[in-house]
């Protein structure tokens, strides 16, 4: 399996990202034997082309020091190389227009729901207090943040996802070799450092960024998210195109809103008024979410709870119980304590009856 893992980083690396087609031919068939040259690659491609397959193009010589590079850092990193027919492809991106035929990943997809939260690489003071009020209180209610591990929003949001039990998915425009751009290195090294939080990109080992990959990385933000946060977008952001493909995928928009005369803002305003979710905390968000949610409560697929919502959901299952009751043999205050059962209130989890004692419902 590991051979096939890198004949495939292989082959991926030396056709690029506009031979898909091809790709996912040779990929059904990839051989179990070494590859060590170009030439085996171009055989391969051979055999996998006919008449209706578009020639390929933008194809890279890679010399045997490349693929030792490619192979060593797979192996030195610990990135799976997962294809499409693999079952650990996303569910969520079979879905999704032309998705990629190979996935590389640093750590593991958890199944959490998923918010993913996007703005501008200069954002406003305002919105980025917004943002991490948002994401942390979200996270604390066990939703894994998704965005692109740029700067300004995403970096903002990632950062306060990271040292979370739900984590942070951070999806590349580059190959999973690049930290793009370079200053957000200690962003790329903060994420490693939780091993509940993973990096994905569907970019060959060693591909450069650019204008193109970005666009294209978006749909994948919105495609592994279940719905789409935007804290500020002018009306020509790129964080438009991520809330259009969240749009057409069937995903929910939230927008936060801002002021009129703000040129950031212009975008926002725009998705509120076709449609999209108004939210001024992450109970808007929490509380939208919330038929998807009580749907995975029936499956037996909830949240993954912590300690101290697990401890109360056990209390409860044996009797309804007050605030009060709840607090006893636990290390928070009752304003701590308040909070909590009020978001798993919201979230369906727990109702309040007459007497103020709370019951489970799922």
């Amino acid at each position: 399996m590991k051979d096939i893992a890198y004949n495939i980083a292989i082959i991926h690396a030396f056709l690029g990202v506009h031979n898909n087609e091809i790709l996912k031919k040779i990929i059904c068939q990839v051989p179990s034997f070494r590859i060590t040259s170009s030439d085996d690659i171009r055989f391969l491609i051979k055999e996998n082309m006919d008449a209706h397959t578009k020639k390929s193009r933008s194809e890279k010589t890679l010399s045997k020091a490349d693929m030792a590079c490619i192979e060593s850092y797979l192996d030195h990193h610990q990135i799976k190389v997962i294809t499409y027919y693999d079952p650990l492809y996303p569910k969520s991106l079979r879905n999704i227009p032309d998705p990629p035929p190979v996935l590389y990943l640093y750590g593991q997809i958890r199944e959490t729901f998923k918010i993913a939260v996007v703005g501008p690489r200069n954002p406003s003071e305002y919105a980025k207090m917004m943002t991490k009020r948002i994401v942390k209180n979200l996270s604390e209610n066990n939703i894994t943040i998704i965005s692109g591990m740029a700067m300004g929003i995403d970096s903002v949001a990632h950062d306060v996802a990271a040292k979370s039990t739900a984590g942070t998915m951070g999806i590349l425009g580059s190959g999973i070799d690049t930290a793009y751009p370079a200053t957000n290195r200690w962003l790329y090294e903060k994420v490693k450092e939780n091993p509940g939080n993973c990096l994905l990109s569907e970019f060959p080992i060693g591909y450069p960024p650019s204008k193109y990959t970005f666009p294209m990385r978006n749909r994948l933000i919105s495609g592994l998210a279940n719905g789409v946060l935007v804290s500020e977008a002018g009306s020509k952001s790129g964080s438009l195109i991520t809330a259009r493909h969240a749009g057409e995928q069937g995903k929910n928009i939230y927008a936060i809103p801002g002021m009129i005369n703000n040129p950031l803002t212009e975008g926002v305003h725009r998705l509120i008024r076709d449609g999209a979710v108004l939210i001024t905390s992450a109970a808007d968000i929490l509380e939208d979410l919330y038929p998807m949610l009580k749907i995975e409560a029936d499956h037996k697929k909830f949240l993954n709870l912590n300690d101290l919502e697990s401890s109360i959901i056990g209390k409860l299952e044996k009797n309804p119980s007050s605030l009060n009751e709840l607090l006893k043999d636990t290390s928070v205050d009752m304003s701590e304590m308040t909070r909590i059962v009020s978001m798993m209130e919201i979230k369906g989890i727990i109702k309040k009856e007459k007497n103020n004692k709370y019951f489970v419902t799922i």
